[in-house]
């Protein structure tokens, strides 16, 4: 049986880790990728999920956060957060570009990943701490505190 190379564990690196076992079960057992994720049944543990809304040069509109046991739980996430954006933008609480860079509405996108956080209440201090940057960014760039 061979050991994973340096190469296949950067491949893996920050994957759930259902997956990351699931893959190299099926790379010694000589399956392939998909036919491996298909047949096992992964268990995937609760994580915080950050969704976020991103201009096309990565400015952060909004975000939120909550904790998910895998993709198609978090998924709510990312469309409660776009859900939010229509309602700031419907009732003019939200300009519709981006603070930083004036890119318009329709070029924004969400973008969901999965953090290394257990819980929110661990990543509390990151994302406050984020969310003080950035706050700090659009006063230094005249959109907050007008």
């Amino acid at each position: 049986m061979n050991v994973p190379n340096e190469e296949l564990l950067e491949l893996f690196f920050g994957m759930p880790t259902g997956i990351v076992i699931g893959l190299i079960v099926g790379i010694f057992l000589g399956r392939s990728h998909a036919q491996t994720v298909m047949q096992m049944e992964i268990k995937m543990p609760t994580r915080v999920w950050l969704a976020q809304c991103l201009c096309p040069q990565r400015h952060a509109i909004l975000a939120a956060a909550s904790q998910a046991d895998g993709l198609e739980k978090a998924q709510t996430i990312a469309r409660e957060l776009q859900q939010h954006i229509a309602a700031l933008l419907a009732n003019n609480l939200l300009n519709p570009w981006c603070g930083l860079c004036r890119s318009p509405r329709t070029t924004w996108k969400i973008e969901l990943f999965e953090t290394r956080y257990a819980t929110l209440e661990e990543a509390q201090p990151t994302l406050r701490k984020i969310e003080e940057e950035n706050i700090a960014n659009g006063v230094a760039h005249g959109e907050l505190g007008r």
